[in-house]
């Protein structure tokens, strides 16, 4: 498709966008080339701007770190029933570890896992992004991951990654969305429009990263008050 096809599949798919039709442009955005879904996302409506992200990250509490991988590695195995216990408290504990490392909310990057990958460290998608937190190559390279697939480097590239985008967006309020938005669809693209265009179901990865993130603070809530609740009420 040459550049005036592109241009009018694109004012046809806006359109489409504007009406929320997301079944019915399916079919087009799949057939086009990286060049064309840039040149949609370049043109697609923004989104509202949303906080909540980044506002229920302000909120978090501190919790003992056993109860939290206890509680990662748990939820990796409810979302992949594949998964075995001593893998996921692998996974977990190099979350942690990772997130320690870089600076980074546990319960956020346990989230873009469960969102990306499933906490499938094997994962690799059609466009080629690879393991738990899905990085593509070129954002692997970039990182100095060298494997991938290796579960340690995978989740301390990810958690790099994340920590640079928030950096990128240290001054904005939405800044986590932002810092998201940049992870699932490429800083340059949010740079250059300043915003969250709507395109690739953002609006959901972003919803879905904020559901993983409460259900697993509500889950380190419950582990916490049965281990030390318990404790205290023997104590009594």
């Amino acid at each position: 498709m040459g550049l005036g096809g592109a241009l009018i599949l694109t004012a046809l798919m806006m359109q489409l966008l504007v009406r929320s039709d997301r079944d019915a442009i399916r079919p087009y955005a799949n057939a086009l080339s990286a060049n064309e879904r840039a040149l949609v996302a370049l043109h697609a409506p923004l989104l509202p701007k949303c906080t909540r992200l980044t506002e229920a990250l302000k909120q978090r509490s501190e919790a003992d770190e056993m109860v939290i991988a206890n509680a990662i590695a748990e939820y990796a195995m409810k979302l992949n029933g594949r998964l075995k216990r001593e893998l996921a408290e692998v996974i977990a504990l190099a979350l942690l570890d990772a997130a320690r490392r870089n600076g980074i909310d546990p319960f956020l990057l346990a989230a873009v896992v469960a969102r990306e990958s499933s906490f499938r460290p094997e994962a690799r998608s059609p466009s080629g992004a690879i393991g738990l937190a899905q990085l593509m190559p070129q954002t692997a390279t970039m990182l100095g991951v060298v494997d991938p697939y290796d579960i340690a480097q995978n989740l301390d590239g990810a958690a790099r990654y994340i920590g640079m985008l928030m950096q990128l967006w240290h001054d904005r309020d939405d800044l986590i969305e932002m810092a998201l938005a940049s992870y699932r669809l490429g800083p340059k693209l949010i740079q250059l429009r300043l915003g969250i265009p709507n395109v690739a179901n953002i609006t959901s990865y972003l919803s879905d990263i904020l559901d993983h993130y409460n259900a697993l603070h509500s889950l380190v809530a419950w582990e916490t008050q049965q281990r030390y609740g318990a404790n205290e009420s023997e104590g009594r």
